[in-house]
This record gives structure tokens, sequence and C-alpha cells, in this order.
């Protein structure tokens, strides 16, 4: 991983907007490019001026060219630089980490768990949520053609798999097996059984936390397709699980209340 420093100065009457600016559309131009990891902001008040530093994590240092060009430790300057800064630094601070950044993974785990069975601003988990739930209303649709929970929940363990797949480097498997197992028939849903059901997304759970405990945040930014990053994979993973516990607690309402 590459630690890119940069430094710079403005008036102390200047340092607010500047701030803003860092903050806003230096950051953005920052986080477009592929290979970036993070962007942190620092500022500190002389006597008269104010000193910035950005410092920036990158993958690798091919990542920082797609940033700064071939010369890669030349400072890069937008327009608005021009507005503020006391003068124009050429160079920048490169530095090799030998350190494993794991904040941002450490933050997504924490909102699977949260989901799946801590506590969390929903007030809702699968795990609370399913034990409320028996045979007899989780292979029952709310209404012809609707799925049933049992098929909701299988949908889920289905996606988590895709990406524990893609995590181990089975890219492939989405490809070869949605048609089929996406949602699977009633049938197959109750030959399985609501209990193994619910194991299947318990080791579905344990399973993709243990892989991301082992990933860095570098990691994270890592393509698995052209343009599509495991960060992207993964929350969608989140806010997928999230949307299909808000529908499992619909479904149920539905069920109980045509009894």
């Amino acid at each position: 991983m590459v630690i890119r420093t940069w430094h710079g100065r403005t008036k102390p009457a200047d340092a607010p907007r500047y701030l803003k600016y860092l903050e806003t559309k230096a950051t953005q131009a920052y986080r477009e490019v592929a290979g970036n990891i993070s962007v942190r902001i620092m500022h500190k008040k002389a006597e008269n001026c104010v000193h910035f530093w950005t410092v920036t994590e990158w993958t690798d240092t091919d990542a920082v060219r797609r940033f700064a060009g071939y010369d890669e430790e030349r400072a890069v300057y937008l327009e608005e630089d021009e507005k503020y800064l006391i003068e124009k630094e050429a160079y920048v601070i490169h530095a090799e980490s030998s350190g494993t950044e794991k904040s941002r993974m450490a933050a997504y785990i924490g909102q699977l768990e949260r989901l799946y069975g801590g506590e969390n601003w929903l007030d809702e988990t699968y795990l609370s949520k399913l034990s409320t739930i028996d045979e007899g209303i989780a292979f029952r649709p709310p209404f012809e053609g609707g799925h049933s929970i049992a098929a909701i929940v299988w949908h889920c363990i289905y996606w988590r798999t895709v990406l524990i797949k893609r995590l181990q480097g089975y890219h492939s498997y989405r490809d070869e097996t949605v048609g089929h197992m996406n949602f699977l028939e009633p049938d197959q849903l109750k030959a399985k059984g609501w209990q193994k059901l619910k194991k299947e997304l318990e080791e579905s759970q344990q399973m993709l936390v243990s892989l991301l405990r082992s990933r860095d945040d570098a990691f994270l930014v890592a393509e698995f397709a052209s343009g599509v990053t495991f960060e992207y994979f993964l929350q969608g993973i989140i806010e997928h699980d999230a949307y299909h516990l808000g529908q499992i607690g619909l479904v149920r309402k539905m069920i109980l209340l045509a009894r």
C-alpha cells in the first residue's frame, strides 16, 4: 500500500473556504480514481498561515499514477487551488505502508453482525425475526404467486453465497447458478425444512464474517470484474439483507392477518 502526503498553506482568512473545498471537490477527485483506499484531511493554524495536509492511501503505485500521471510524486493541483494557496509545492511525499488497515472492513462486518443478530437502529434482526416464525408460516406464500418467508430466506442465502464464492476466487458461480438457484421451488424448500434453512443462513453468516476478517481495507477497492469492486458488492449484500428483513416482517404480518 502506498501513502501519499501532500502539503499546502493558505492565509488564515482563506482557510475555512479551502477546507470546505478539500472536503468536497478535492476529496471526490481522489475517490473517483480506481485504487484509492482512503482520503484524510488535516490542518493546523500557525501565526501567519494555516497548514493543510491530505493523506491518501492507494493499493499500489499504478493506482497513484492513474491520479498523478507517470511522475507520481509530482503534486496535482485543481483550478480552485490557485485561489487559496500561498504557493504550490511541486512534490508530495510517498511512503510504503507495511501495516494492514482494517477500519472500513471492520465497519462492514459490524453492519452484517448487527443486522443478523446484534443491536441496531432498525431494532430488528434476522435471529429475532425468524425466531417468531414456525413451519406453518415459513412455507406459506402471502398470496398466490408470492414468495414465502422460506423462499426469501433462501434468496438471501444464495446471494450471500455468491459473495462468499467471489471472496474465494470463484467468480463464475453466479452466472452458473442464478437461473435455477436464485429462488428455489416450494417443494425444494420444503425438502430442506425450515430448521435447515435457518441453519444455512447462520452458516453463511459465519463464513462471510470469517472471510472478511482475513481481508484488509485495500481488498475492498479491488475489482473482481471491470469497474466492480468487492466493496460495491458487499454494500449491496448488506442493503439486500436489510430490505428482505423488512419484507419478511411484512409477509409474516399478512399471513397472520389472513388466518
